[in-house]
């Protein structure tokens, strides 16, 4: 089996007005700790924490079996990093994902990890090498963050960006 570590992400997109459908569908399933809204070409992040490779296939073959969700991509966590901020607090008025392709793990994970506005960070495999989580008081003060510390960010090949909402 292929151990998994703390919490993964599955993006998923549904058809035309599904999403509170869909969100409230994945939020009982097993695993699952948070779904959001998002925006994009995804319509619901979802993290979880599955204890191997084979429960996180499981759970994307149980999405993918309903009728009203048209893809699902997900991000196994094999090492993550978090910020907590000053107050204890984790929610923050502005939320995103970011996925990140780098051209050197180490080097644009370390410096990422200097940024007190991202919440976590996920190692994972596939068509990103890290998904962030990033929070700030207000979507302006986001898009200043990820355009000027993640996108410019050393060895960054590549980002995508889904802010978030509640439903």
């Amino acid at each position: 089996m292929n151990e998994l570590q703390g919490t993964s992400v599955c993006f998923v997109s549904v058809a035309p007005g599904y999403i509170t459908k869909a969100y409230e569908t994945l939020r009982p399933k097993a695993g699952v700790k948070t779904v959001e809204a998002t925006t994009g070409k995804y319509d619901i992040a979802v993290m979880g924490s599955w204890p191997n490779l084979q429960e996180l296939q499981k759970f994307v073959g149980e999405t993918r079996s309903y009728d009203f969700v048209r893809n699902v991509d997900c991000y196994p966590n094999f090492g993550t990093w978090n910020h907590t901020p000053e107050d204890g607090s984790t929610r923050t008025p502005a939320t995103a994902w970011t996925l990140i392709r780098t051209s050197n793990l180490g080097k644009t994970s370390d410096e990422l990890r200097k940024v007190a506005p991202i919440l976590n960070v996920f190692q994972t495999i596939g068509a990103a090498d890290l998904v962030a989580r990033i929070g700030a008081d207000n979507f302006e003060e986001l898009l200043e963050i990820t355009r000027s510390k993640i996108h410019g960010g050393p060895a960054i090949v590549g980002t995508e960006t889904f802010p978030t909402y509640e439903l």
